[in-house]
């Protein structure tokens, strides 16, 4: 599942694990759709924008496109900057076999844009979005 494969292939990188930090059993800070409350920053936070099938004349084919977006979230602007520049550098171009085995035809990256800061319960949070389209056999 290409879910699987794109978070496993972000948070097992070394430049963003030191960038991200672990949480307290070791594992890259980062979740699907929501961080749990009390979360600490910095942390990713994947979700699933879209996705469309390929089709021939014959009909679909097993080429996928789909669209993430990855927020980093930290407690300074340059902070979720920093973040984003490790993921977007390391994923932006990437074409491979992704870890659950998923093949990957290429990655681009389709924005990058900051969002305004949020008040968290001690101090502001702060959130640079990455959007990337990943075009893949399923």
């Amino acid at each position: 599942m290409i879910e699987q494969g794109l978070f496993q292939l972000v948070t097992l990188n070394p430049t963003i694990q030191a960038a991200v930090g672990a949480d307290v059993n070791g594992t890259t800070k980062a979740w699907w759709v929501l961080a749990p409350q009390g979360s600490v920053l910095p942390f990713l936070v994947f979700s699933r924008v879209s996705t469309a099938d390929t089709y021939a004349m014959s009909g679909p084919t097993q080429k996928r496109e789909a669209v993430f977006q990855i927020v980093c979230y930290s407690t300074s602007y340059y902070g979720s900057r920093t973040i984003a520049k490790a993921v977007r550098t390391y994923l932006g171009s990437y074409k491979g076999t992704l870890p659950d085995g998923t093949v990957v035809d290429g990655v681009i990256v389709d924005k990058d844009w900051d969002d305004r800061y949020e008040e968290g319960s001690k101090s502001f949070v702060y959130g640079a979005y990455l959007q990337f389209r990943v075009f893949y056999f399923d």
